[in-house]
């Protein structure tokens, strides 16, 4: 793993039932389990991770990011908490459908979002300033933390992370955050310097 300083990884879930159904399930009432694939992608991030593992794990509440924290802290021995500002973002009225109407209003914000727009809204649900700043004290409260617990992890959304770290991770734009892929347990690596989280990569790549 990179450098000694202490570091956050920012991990996406592994693919679950939702995502093969591509149905908006971003409040979910556990219907939405990982697949057989996505519980080998948790093993294989776990794996991934053998070298510095984790001091601690937290976890959106949705159940995709529940079970991958859960196999990612059995294979650690690692306390794990779920932490609310973790969930996806809400996408109101198309919350359960798997409308393409629904996708082509998500594409529209998540582009006005990358051009300027903080008001903008996936069927009604939260916009970009509503996602921000309750993001923001988890934020603060991880800069506070990680120095004293080691390597801390976060399995969260790609929707979630693409729409909040670039306001928080040094060295990325909402430009470059918008255009990379983020796939199933992606992990975007950030090193604390002082009282800043810099990016170190994002997705395997290195912010540019």
């Amino acid at each position: 793993m990179i450098g000694h300083r202490p570091r956050v990884l920012f991990a996406r879930h592994g693919e679950s039932t939702a995502n093969l159904s591509r149905t908006f399930a971003n409040r979910d009432d556990d219907r939405w389990p990982l697949t057989t694939a996505g519980i080998e992608q948790a093993r294989e991030l776990a794996r991934s991770l053998t070298t510095e593992p984790p001091g601690r794990i937290f976890s959106s509440p949705l159940l995709r990011a529940r079970e991958t924290a859960q196999v990612l802290a059995s294979e650690f021995g690692t306390p794990w908490a779920v932490v609310e500002t973790l969930r996806e973002f809400d996408v109101g009225r198309w919350e359960g459908t798997k409308s393409e109407d629904g996708w082509a209003e998500y594409a529209r914000a998540t582009e006005a979002w990358r051009c300027g727009d903080r008001d903008a809204r996936v069927g009604g649900g939260e916009s970009l300033h509503d996602i921000v700043e309750r993001f923001r004290p988890f934020v603060a409260t991880l800069i506070d933390s990680v120095a004293d617990a080691g390597a801390m992890l976060c399995i969260s959304h790609g929707g979630l992370y693409r729409a909040a770290l670039p306001e928080f991770l040094e060295g990325v734009t909402r430009e470059f955050a918008t255009a990379e892929p983020f796939g199933h347990t992606a992990v975007v690596e950030a090193e604390l310097r002082g009282n800043r989280l810099v990016c170190l990569s994002w997705c395997g790549r290195v912010p540019s």
